[in-house]
């Protein structure tokens, strides 16, 4: 045995452990190709990942087996046109090893995250792919670089790569269409003539179909388990049985899988293949796509029904609660509303009931102790104490959750939590904060492809209500808060949307949208962790109401905005805004100065007559009035958005001469469409006053 064979193995096989896309273990050498006889065929219970194990496990006289883990896979060739056709589909440069049978090798690469690693077949026409099988948890393995065979041949890498690359979606695509063309020959095959009875390469997925087939048809337990034993001692050569320790326990997980995954076909299914059209009581075909739904004859899930809190949580929905920075969201969502379901019950905020208890999970960003105070806080206002919560309410640190990196961008993390929540009834998962669980761009294709994701978890778990908890934009002085004002597209996509923003210190403005029966409008008081006394709010409307503004500025009679602004509370174009709705009930008057429209003035009409309070004017503004012009709300439509220069209240054009001018022209000249008439026009008293340089 040549001790630099030996080295070059153990290097290569710690190498592999530490890309993460393999567990190592070990095989006699006399064993060759048929790992496992001195294992008792439990190489995978052997097998680790720690690269400083893997160097004390291979001995001088073992050799390395790789075993793909998460989205690693081996694409191990056993005919020579499989290289031409990888290349035809783009395989790029990745680690590849030459095995001692010509034409025949090993390709490492890694699976894009967008790819379901279930719908990755374990064999192929003219190979085996080596992966992990989320379905039935098993793995298969091949000989390690360096590792050899008895009669002394070895598995040699290529020179040139040592990195392993993502297959494109190209690749994956031609495995699988090769996978389905080699399936149709062994669906065709009717006896022991027929070419593709007898299965030599992927035993394990001819047995997973058949199995996905036979469960379809009705057969469950020990029938299921009979016949997928009959099935193998018939068709695969040599069969799973035949291994000692090992065959039978893979038959026993591939049933005990399909008897927890696969539900009875509807009547009268009938798949194609191509040359014959059989029914699904005779052909094991794994169908790609769901077939589109009679929605005539549909019936509605069992959880058509289902609320955890009346007409808010429901399950299989994606929940968003968008609210300002300081409004409360972690108290409110994560402490009142979580140990609600999870124990206490009560409605939450006094308003929505809880109508179901059950297990919440909360992924959180805060400090683990501050966390545990705001829970305390809650638990004594609500009159429970928090060991009570023990099996109900579970934490997650969010930023560890996946050890580093975003939670919801990994998809063997999802998967972990959907089954983790379904073994444990977990009935509401929340995000605190969803943005820290992801690292996209709140835009376009990533966000989209996110909330793709969540679907693919909530069809895993139906029973789940996942809640997102996500940051409004900045206020501004608009009024109510908008579903437009939730960043991004986290608004676009969900279910059922709650806004909340501060109003004040102590009180809270809720609403919620979407997907309800009753959408709803209320401010709460924050008290002792709890949300309290809510008051309905019937509309958003403005900040001042029509009435109380003309009531206002008929008792300030001749203010400009800037003047009526701090009387109302409000910025000055939000009493432009408020006057422009107002129409008829208001009169403005223009003030020129130095021959230019300088400021509006605004007064109410009196109902029987429409005169006009007046206040006592300055001379100037006596002899420069121009009544009937309001500024029009948005930008000229040449010159765009208005700028400061081209306001009603700050424009000074220069008129050139002294004596009367006619502001309307001079005015129309300046700014165009920027003003409109409300009121016919009146040139009366229309005069300027003379430039003081004249």
């Amino acid at each position: 045995m040549s001790a630099a064979r030996h080295e070059k193995m153990v290097n290569a096989a710690a190498w592999l452990a530490e890309q993460e896309i393999a567990r190592i273990g070990w095989a006699a050498i006399g064993e060759g190709k048929a790992a496992g006889s001195v294992t008792g065929n439990k190489w995978q219970d052997t097998a680790v990942d720690d690269p400083a194990a893997v160097r004390k496990m291979l001995t001088t006289a073992r050799n390395a087996l790789v075993i793909p883990r998460d989205r690693g896979i081996i694409i191990d060739i056993d005919a020579a046109p499989a290289w031409a056709g990888l290349a035809e589909a783009g395989l790029p440069p990745t680690f590849t090893i030459d095995s001692p049978t010509p034409g025949h090798g090993h390709v490492y690469g890694l699976v894009p995250d967008d790819i379901d690693m279930s719908t990755i077949p374990g064999t192929f026409e003219h190979g085996e792919i080596r992966r992990f099988d989320p379905r039935t948890g098993t793995s298969s393995m091949v000989l390690g670089p360096w590792a050899q065979l008895p009669d002394g041949r070895e598995y040699r890498p290529r020179d040139g790569v040592r990195s392993i690359a993502t297959l494109p979606r190209s690749v994956i695509d031609y495995l699988i269409a090769s996978s389905e063309r080699k399936r149709r020959a062994q669906s065709r095959a009717t006896s022991p003539a027929d070419p593709g009875w007898f299965i030599e390469k992927g035993k394990h997925d001819f047995l997973v179909a058949k199995a996905r087939n036979l469960r379809g048809i009705g057969l469950t337990g020990e029938r299921l388990l009979n016949e997928l034993k009959r099935l193998d001692a018939e068709r695969n050569r040599p069969p799973l049985a035949s291994i000692p320790d090992r065959g039978v326990a893979e038959i026993e997980r591939i049933a005990g899988w399909t008897n927890g995954k696969i539900a009875d076909d509807p009547p009268g299914v009938t798949i194609n293949m191509g040359e014959r059209s059989e029914t699904a009581s005779n052909v094991a075909v794994p169908v790609p796509f769901p077939e589109p739904e009679d929605f005539g004859l549909a019936q509605p899930s069992e959880l058509v029904d289902v609320e955890y809190v009346d007409d808010f949580i429901r399950p299989g929905r994606l929940h968003l609660i968008a609210a300002e920075e300081g409004s409360g969201k972690s108290f409110a969502i994560d402490s009142e509303l979580g140990v609600r379901v999870a124990l206490a019950g009560g409605s939450f905020a006094e308003t929505w009931p809880v109508l179901r208890n059950g297990p919440v999970v909360v992924l959180s960003e805060m400090h683990a102790d501050d966390d545990l105070r705001r829970l305390d806080t809650v638990c004594a206002a609500l009159g429970r104490d928090r060991i009570e919560l023990s099996g109900r309410y579970y934490r997650l640190p969010l930023y560890q959750a996946a050890n580093g990196q975003p939670c919801l961008a990994v998809p063997e993390w999802r998967r972990y939590i959907i089954d983790w929540c379904r073994d444990h009834g977990v009935l509401m998962l929340i995000f605190d904060t969803a943005t820290g669980a992801v690292n996209v761009d709140p835009w376009g294709r990533e966000i989209q492809q996110l909330f793709r994701d969540l679907r693919a978890m909530l069809g895993a778990y139906p029973g789940l209500a996942i809640v997102l908890i996500v940051h409004l934009k900045k206020p501004n002085a608009h009024g109510a808060r908008r579903l437009s004002d939730v960043l991004g597209e986290w608004g676009r996509w969900n279910d059922i949307t709650m806004l909340m923003e501060a109003d004040g210190l102590e009180r809270v403005r809720i609403e919620l949208r979407k997907r309800v029966r009753r959408e709803r409008r209320i401010v709460v008081t924050k008290c002792d962790g709890l949300l309290v006394d809510p008051r309905e709010v019937e509309s958003a409307g403005p900040k001042v109401a029509q009435s109380d503004f003309l009531k206002i500025v008929g008792a300030n009679p001749g203010l400009t905005a800037d003047e009526l602004a701090p009387l109302l509370n409000v910025k000055p174009r939000t009493v432009r805004d408020y006057a422009r709705k107002a129409g008829d009930a208001l009169r403005t008057e223009a003030e020129a100065v130095r021959g230019s429209v300088k400021r509006l003035r605004y007064f109410t009409r009196h109902a029987a007559d429409g005169a006009v309070e007046r206040p006592a004017a300055s001379p100037a503004a006596s002899q420069a009035s121009t009544p009937g012009f309001t500024r029009r709300r948005g930008g000229h439509p040449i010159r765009g958005a208005a700028s400061p220069a081209a306001s009603v209240e700050d424009a000074d054009p220069v008129v050139d001469g002294a004596g009367p001018v006619d502001l309307i022209a001079e005015a129309e000249r300046i700014f165009g469409d920027d003003l409109a008439p409300v009121v016919p026009w009146n040139t009366e008293a229309m005069v300027a006053r003379p430039r003081a340089d004249a």
